[in-house]
C-alpha cells in the first residue's frame, strides 16, 4: 500500500481563461459515437440485408468550439462519423447542453452537427420514417450513442477551451474523387461549366487551430466526397474513407506519452501529479490524502470519488488524469458531396465489361440498373478506402505543414433559422414568384446510383411514371400511410419528377419527411460555414457558396472565405441545381422539396448574411421550431438473447486458437465462444486487443485495439427460442513494420445471464511469434 498527495484544484472547470484582446478561446474534442456493432441495419444505402456484424473502425464525433477575445460570443462544429445529421440527435443534444451550461452559451443557433456520410454506420436515428424503413424503425441504442458521443466531445472542447489561433488554406486533391452523374452536370450552363477545370470539386479547405505558444491543437478539413468507397456488402462498422484519414493524420499528430486508446495506466509507474478538479465541495487547494493499492489502479477512479471527492467532475479526472488519449482532433467534414463519388475508375457494366448507358446508368436490354457498377482504385473496397483516404490525407498534410497560412481575424457571429420548406417563396430570375413542394421521392430515387444500385425495374433519369407503379402508389402506398390522397397540383409542382413516394403526404405512423430545416451559418472572422441540410451537388454548392461571398463582401468583409458543410443538422436528402433536376438522375429525383428547392435555399441563406456579419443574429426571426419526437418513436428490433455455449465450453473460450509463425502481412485470425456485443457498446473502450509480451515475461501490453485499422472484429450467432450462441472472431493483419516479439489476442466481452445480469469476461489466444 502506498500512501499519495494530492492537491485540489476547485476552479470551475467550464470557466474558460481569460482572454487576451484579438485572439480566440479554442477548444476541441473527440468522442466515440460507434453504437451497437451487431444486428442493426446500417445507414447509407437502405439496403435491408446489410446488417451490421462486427467492427472495423469505431465511429466519432470531432467537435471544435470557438469564441471571441471576450468569451461573450461562442460557435460550435461537430462533425461525426455518421450516415447523416439527425434532427432528433441535435434536438436532444441542445437540451443536454442546456442542462448543463445554461439556457444561451450553446443553442440550436449556434451549434452545428454534421456527418461524414459514412455508409457503413448504424442506423435507426432518425424521426422521420422514410429513412428508418430498414432498420425496423428506431434504434435506441444508436441513437443515444451519437448523442451521449456528441455531447461529451462537445464538453471535452469546452474544457479545454485556451488561447489560440486560427489560419485557413486550400490546396487540390489529386485523385479523390469523380462525378458520379456527369450527365446532370452538363444540363448545367456552358458558360458556367467553362469556369471550372472539373466536374467536381478537387480543393480541400483546412482550417488549422494553435495555442499561442505555437502547440497544435487541431485541424479541420473540408473536401467533397461521398463515404461509399466499402460497398453494400460490407457488414463491419466502419467510418470509411473520411474517417480513415482522421485517424492517420491524428496519429500522426500523437505527442509522447500519448496512446490512441486512451486506457488506464497499466502499472503504478505511469501515474504522475494528479489534479482532482471539485465542484464546490472543498475549500481552496486543499490537500487530499487516499490509499491506492498498486494493482488495483483500475479502481482508481472509484476510490477518488468514495474517499475524497464525492460531486467530483469526472470527466475532467477522466481526462486530464487517466485518460492520455490523443489530444489532437483531426477532423475530415463532408461537403457539396451530392453527385461525388470516391469509386474513381468509374463506373462499367459488370457482365460484359462495357461502359454503362451515359444518361440511365444501365446495362442490357431490357435496361437495368443492377449491373452497372463503379469501382474504386483499390483491389477491393478496404484497398479503396485506404488509398482515398490516403490522397486525402496526403493533401491535408501538405496543407498543414505549408499551406495553411492566412490568418482569422475578425469576430465570432451565427446566424440560424427554422424554415417550413415545404412552402418557401421563390423569385425566378424572370420575376415569377414560385413556391417549394412538400416534399416526394422521384422514380429515379429507386434505381440507387453506381455506387449502390436499387431493385425492380427502376432506372435513373424517368422522367415520365409507369401504370404499375403509379397504381402501386395510389392504391397501396397512399392508403396505407396517408391520411388523405394527395391533389393533383401536388404532383404537378414537382414537374418533370415522377413522383414514387408522395412523402409530404405520407404520415402513418408519423411523418416520412421532415418539413422544418434549420438554416444556419457560423462566422468565424473572414471565414463563413454554410451549415447546409442535406446533399448539394457539386454545381449548386458552387452557386450558393459564390452567393454567400458576394453578399458578406458587399457588407464589408472584403476577403470574406466561404466552406460549405453538408449533410447538417437535419437530412432532407439532396439539393440538385434546376437545371440538373430536369435530367431527373437519382440526385434530382431524391431533391425533395421540388424544382425550386435551390433557388429557395439560395436566397434564404444569402439573405441571412447581414445578419450574419453585422452581428445582429438574435433579430433574425428564429421561426418555427421542429417538434421533438425522440419519445414517439418506434423500435421494432428485438432486444439481444441470453448467451449460451455448448455443454463443456465457457463463454470466453477459443474455438480456433492460432497456430504457428507469422510474418510482417500475415493475417492472425482467432475466434471465441463469445457474447452479443449489443449487451454493452464499449464506447472509449475495445472489444479487443492485440497484446504483445514485454521483456520481463509477466507483463503484456496493448499494442492494438478495436479503433485500429488492422484489426476486425466479427460477430455472428446461432440462436434458439431462449438463448443465442455467438462466434466472435477476432482477426489481426500484421503490418510490414510490426517489431518481431511474442504476441496474443485478447477477447474482452460482457455476457447477458438468463436472470438477466451482464457480466463481462476475458477470452486470450495461446501466443504465439511475430518475426
Amino acid at each position: 500500500w502506498i500512501c499519495l498527495n494530492f492537491t485540489v484544484d476547485i476552479n470551475d472547470p467550464d470557466v474558460a481563461p481569460e482572454p487576451i484582446p484579438g485572439e480566440y478561446l479554442i477548444g476541441v474534442g473527440r468522442y466515440d459515437v460507434t453504437g451497437p456493432v451487431a444486428q442493426v441495419n446500417m445507414m447509407g444505402y437502405a439496403n435491408p440485408s446489410q446488417t451490421a456484424s462486427g467492427l472495423h473502425q469505431r465511429l466519432y464525433s470531432r467537435t471544435f468550439i470557438v469564441c471571441n477575445n471576450g468569451n461573450t460570443s461562442c460557435v460550435v462544429f461537430a462533425t461525426v462519423d455518421s450516415g447523416m445529421a439527425s434532427q432528433v440527435v441535435k434536438l436532444e443534444v441542445i437540451k443536454r447542453l442546456k442542462a448543463k451550461y445554461g439556457p444561451t452559451r450553446y443553442t440550436e443557433r449556434n451549434v452545428v452537427i454534421s456527418g461524414t456520410h459514412s455508409h457503413s454506420g448504424p442506423a435507426g436515428f432518425f424521426q422521420t420514417m422514410l429513412v428508418e424503413v430498414t432498420s425496423l424503425g428506431a434504434i435506441k441504442q444508436s441513437t443515444d450513442s451519437f448523442i451521449d458521443g456528441i455531447v461529451k466531445s462537445i464538453e471535452q472542447a469546452h474544457a479545454n477551451l485556451r488561447l489560440g489561433n486560427m489560419h485557413i488554406g486550400t490546396d487540390e486533391v489529386v485523385e479523390g474523387n469523380i462525378n458520379r452523374s456527369p450527365s446532370a452536370y452538363l444540363k448545367n450552363p456552358l458558360k458556367e461549366r467553362e469556369r471550372y477545370r472539373y466536374n467536381t470539386e478537387h480543393n480541400m479547405t483546412m482550417l488549422k487551430f494553435q495555442a499561442t505558444n505555437g502547440d497544435p491543437i487541431g485541424m479541420f478539413t473540408w473536401y467533397p466526397v461521398h463515404c461509399t468507397s466499402m460497398n453494400f456488402s460490407n457488414e463491419l462498422i466502419s467510418s470509411d474513407n473520411k474517417g480513415r484519414a482522421s485517424a492517420l493524420f491524428e496519429k500522426m499528430m500523437r505527442k509522447s506519452g500519448e496512446n490512441k486508446a486512451g486506457k488506464f495506466p497499466k502499472t503504478f509507474g505511469d501515474w504522475s501529479i494528479v489534479l482532482c478538479r471539485i465542484e464546490n465541495t472543498l475549500g481552496p487547494r486543499q490537500p487530499l490524502k487516499f490509499i491506492l493499492q498498486p494493482s488495483s489502479v483500475d479502481n482508481f477512479l472509484i476510490n477518488l470519488i468514495s474517499y475524497t471527492c464525492f460531486n467530483i467532475s469526472i470527466y475532467n479526472v477522466y481526462n486530464s488524469v487517466l485518460l492520455k488519449q490523443e489530444s489532437f482532433v483531426g477532423a475530415f467534414a463532408s461537403a457539396n458531396l451530392g453527385d461525388v463519388s470516391p469509386r474513381t475508375k468509374g463506373p462499367i457494366c459488370v457482365d460484359t465489361g462495357k461502359s454503362c448507358n451515359f444518361e440511365k446508368s444501365t446495362c442490357n436490354i431490357p435496361p437495368r440498373v443492377k449491373n452497372c457498377v463503379a469501382f474504386g482504385p483499390g483491389v477491393d473496397m478496404f484497398d479503396s478506402t485506404d488509398i482515398i483516404a490516403k490522397r486525402q490525407l496526403e493533401t491535408a498534410k501538405i496543407l498543414f505543414h505549408n499551406k495553411t497560412k492566412e490568418l482569422l481575424q475578425g469576430p465570432v457571429s451565427w446566424v440560424h433559422q427554422y424554415v417550413d420548406m415545404t412552402k418557401q417563396p421563390v423569385q425566378l430570375n424572370d420575376g415569377t414568384n414560385v413556391t417549394t413542394c412538400k416534399p416526394g421521392m422521384g422514380y429515379s430515387f429507386a434505381a440507387g446510383t453506381t455506387d449502390g444500385a436499387g431493385a425492380f425495374n427502376f432506372v435513373q433519369s424517368m422522367t415520365e411514371g409507369t401504370l404499375l407503379w403509379d397504381t402501386v402508389r395510389d392504391d397501396i402506398i397512399v392508403k396505407v400511410v396517408c391520411s388523405e390522397s394527395p391533389p393533383q397540383e401536388y404532383y404537378d409542382c414537382h414537374h418533370p419528377k415522377p413522383v414514387l413516394l408522395p412523402t409530404g403526404y405520407m404520415d402513418r405512423p408519423y411523418a416520412w419527411h421532415p418539413t422544418i430545416v434549420d438554416v444556419q451559418m457560423l462566422r468565424l472572422g473572414q471565414l463563413i460555414i454554410i451549415a447546409v441540410p442535406g446533399e448539394f451537388t457539386t454545381m449548386a454548392g458552387r452557386r450558393i457558396k459564390e452567393s454567400v461571398q458576394k453578399e458578406a463582401q458587399a457588407h464589408g468583409v472584403a476577403n470574406a472565405k466561404v466552406i460549405l458543410a453538408g449533410l447538417s443538422n437535419v437530412y432532407t436528402h439532396y439539393i440538385t441545381t434546376p437545371e440538373e433536376y430536369t435530367a431527373q438522375r437519382y440526385e434530382g429525383a431524391s431533391t425533395i422539396y421540388g424544382p425550386h428547392t435551390f433557388q429557395a435555399y439560395q436566397q434564404k441563406y444569402t439573405s441571412l448574411v447581414g445578419d450574419l456579419v453585422t452581428g445582429n443574429h438574435e433579430s433574425v426571426d428564429p421561426g418555427l421550431s421542429p417538434s421533438d419526437t425522440i419519445n414517439e418513436q418506434i423500435e421494432l428490433l428485438p432486444p439481444p438473447k441470453p448467451d449460451s455455449v455448448p455443454n463443456g465450453k465457457s463463454i470466453g473460450d477459443v474455438i480456433n486458437d492460432v497456430n504457428g509463425t507469422f510474418s510482417a502481412g500475415d493475417e492472425v485470425s482467432v475466434s471465441f465462444y463469445g457474447a452479443n456485443p449489443r449487451h454493452n457498446m464499449k464506447l472509449g473502450s475495445s472489444y479487443l486487443a492485440v497484446q504483445q509480451q514485454l521483456s520481463n515475461g509477466s507483463q503484456w501490453q496493448d499494442v492494438f485495439v478495436d479503433t485500429d485499422w488492422e484489426t476486425r472484429f466479427i460477430w455472428s450467432e446461432a440462436t434458439t427460442k431462449a438463448s443465442a450462441e455467438s462466434h466472435v472472431t477476432i482477426v489481426w493483419n500484421v503490418p510490414v513494420d510490426q517489431p518481431s516479439g511474442t504476441y496474443r489476442i485478447s477477447y474482452y466481452g460482457d455476457t447477458l445471464t438468463l436472470s438477466g445480469q451482464v457480466v463481462p469476461f476475458q477470452g486470450y489466444s495461446s501466443s504465439f511469434r511475430v518475426q
